[in-house]
């Protein structure tokens, strides 16, 4: 198959556009000090895209998320002050999804590297997944 095809035999079923430990500083926190010193956070990407046969038999970026763009996205989120992991997965999920029309789904994980509890751990973080309304795929 040469570059520009399609595959007519097959469809997509499921592209994954993922970025891993997305490394930032950032301000969130419900104690005062967690706001005003940034901590180290790490955030993981996975981005579904409808109708993707073009980006994956045609070699089309504009059927795909251009990962350096989504990592634009969560870096400028990233760079508010938030009390909750919650609330800053859910911002990074909501900016995506507004840039992106292509993705019908995603989930946004959102770690603090070094949470103030008291314990040795890896971390702590908040997941959040948002799916677009099935009606949203006729108006794209």
């Amino acid at each position: 198959m040469t570059s520009g095809e399609t595959s007519p035999c097959v469809a997509v079923t499921s592209l994954h556009v993922r970025l891993h430990d997305v490394r930032l500083t950032a301000h969130i926190g419900v104690l005062e000090q967690e706001r005003v010193v940034a901590g180290d956070f790490l955030v993981n990407l996975d981005l579904t895209i409808g109708h993707a046969e073009a980006a994956v038999f045609a070699d089309d970026l504009s059927a795909t998320v251009d990962y350096a763009k989504a990592y634009a996205v969560v870096r400028e989120c990233m760079r508010r002050p938030y009390q909750l992991l919650e609330r800053a997965a859910g911002a990074v999920a909501q900016a995506l999804l507004d840039q992106f029309p292509q993705v019908e789904r995603l989930s946004v994980d959102v770690r603090k590297v070094n949470p103030p509890m008291g314990a040795a751990s890896a971390g702590a973080s908040a997941c959040v997944t948002l799916a677009r309304p099935k009606e949203y795929e006729n108006l794209v």
